[in-house]
């Protein structure tokens, strides 16, 4: 690949991660290496499980992980996490410091991170503005900063029309988790 690509899935509704290691899943079969990092989810989703067996070229950096907090079941909403494992940077500088190691790399709920100041926009920017030239770089998230879709080349906004957490219904195991 020539030119690696700048990809954003945001919008409130459900999928954006899925449409990410979907992404990934691609890649992969076309013998691409692939790092991803989650920025406020525990590691234990259905997707990072069934790459991290596959035996492709996949690596999976914890971003960091809710540690002893309580969460809000709002609609699975990373804002409400209190507490870390993790200095948030130190886990975006520790991706860009190895990206140049992969063909596409995943920053899951990087958006999140930005949002709320536990990752900086400048950093970022810097990143994206001075990436490997082949590096596809793929960001999922609610609320991506306006200068974050300038950069891109892809954006896909994922709305929520209607979703069970309305109704009560919990995150399900295969479904949401």
């Amino acid at each position: 690949m020539k030119k690696g690509l700048i990809h954003i899935y945001c919008g409130d509704g459900k999928g954006k991660t899925t449409a990410a290691f979907g992404l990934a899943l691609r890649a992969l079969g076309r013998n691409f290496r692939v790092l991803a990092v989650q920025f406020c989810k525990d590691g234990t989703s259905g997707e990072l499980e069934a790459l991290r067996s596959s035996g492709l070229d996949f690596t999976f950096l914890e971003g960091f992980k809710p540690s002893g907090s309580k969460r809000e079941e709002d609609k699975n909403t990373c804002a409400r996490f209190t507490s870390y494992d993790s200095d948030v940077q130190e886990s975006f500088d520790r991706a860009v410091n190895i990206s140049s190691n992969y063909d596409m790399l995943i920053l899951d709920e990087l958006t999140w991170g930005i949002f709320h100041g536990a990752v900086s926009l400048e950093s970022v920017l810097e990143f994206l503005d001075n990436k490997p030239e082949g590096l596809e770089v793929v960001i999922t998230g609610r609320k991506p900063h306006k200068m974050l879709v300038e950069r891109a080349d892809y954006v896909s906004q994922i709305d929520c029309v209607k979703h069970p957490y309305e109704q009560g219904v919990p995150a399900r195991k295969g479904i949401e988790l």
